[in-house]
């Protein structure tokens, strides 16, 4: 196996924790030609970054071993070609059912989506704003650098910095516009949320206005 020796220590440890697997800290550094120590330091910095996490494993003799694996998030350290394909889908789709069938479509696909977050959410809390920051949680979680803030009139934002589908949302508005029934569909039919912001048109960032209905 050939590593490139221009890459980073950190770099080096992702690749081989993809290619061959679970690894000790031991192996990671003679297979690295680094000192055991160092390699250490570097897995707590990724292991702070929650790219990598380890497990105990108990052998016959000596004491327990670290073992560290790769985690969800460090997916993204690798080549992703998926925003390639979903294009690829859309267009078709389009072609093959016109824009009507695209629609229909992704209509299918965000109903979808949103049952599925409706499952995940839970009841939710009753408080607005407890819903609020418990959507912005999720969100965060699925990459979209999400915060929110309350206004003096008692009215909400919901601030999201990143779009992680923003080639697919750039493409198609229909997307958007799912993810805008997912929003009403968490935070209650008491609620109204508008668009002021969207990262597709060519803002920063995607804002949401969110307030009780009169």
């Amino acid at each position: 196996m050939h590593i490139d020796s221009n890459a980073k220590a950190r770099d080096k440890i992702l690749y081989l924790l993809k290619t061959r697997g679970a690894m000790t800290s031991s192996q990671l550094a003679s297979a690295l030609e680094i000192t055991a120590i160092a390699v250490r330091q570097h897995l707590q910095m990724l292991e702070a970054e929650s790219m990598v996490m380890h497990t105990i494993r108990k052998g016959r003799v000596g004491r327990p071993a670290h073992v560290w694996h790769l985690t969800a998030a460090a997916n993204a350290h690798f080549p992703d070609h998926h925003a390639e394909l979903t294009l690829g889908l859309i267009d078709a789709v389009r072609e093959a059912h016109g824009p009507e069938g695209l629609q229909a479509v992704l209509h299918i696909w965000a109903k979808g989506l949103a049952d599925r977050s409706a499952e995940s959410f839970g009841a939710g809390p009753e408080e607005l704003r407890d819903r609020i920051a418990a959507l912005v949680s999720m969100r965060r979680e699925q990459g979209y650098m999400a915060e929110w803030s309350e206004n003096k009139d008692g009215s909400f934002q919901l601030i999201e910095n990143h779009c992680p589908i923003g080639d697919a949302a750039c493409a198609c508005d229909e997307i958007c516009s799912g993810e805008s029934m997912i929003f009403s569909r968490l935070l209650g039919e008491d609620v109204t949320v508008k668009r002021r912001e969207h990262i597709p048109s060519g803002d920063r960032r995607c804002l949401y206005e969110i307030k009780k209905s009169s």
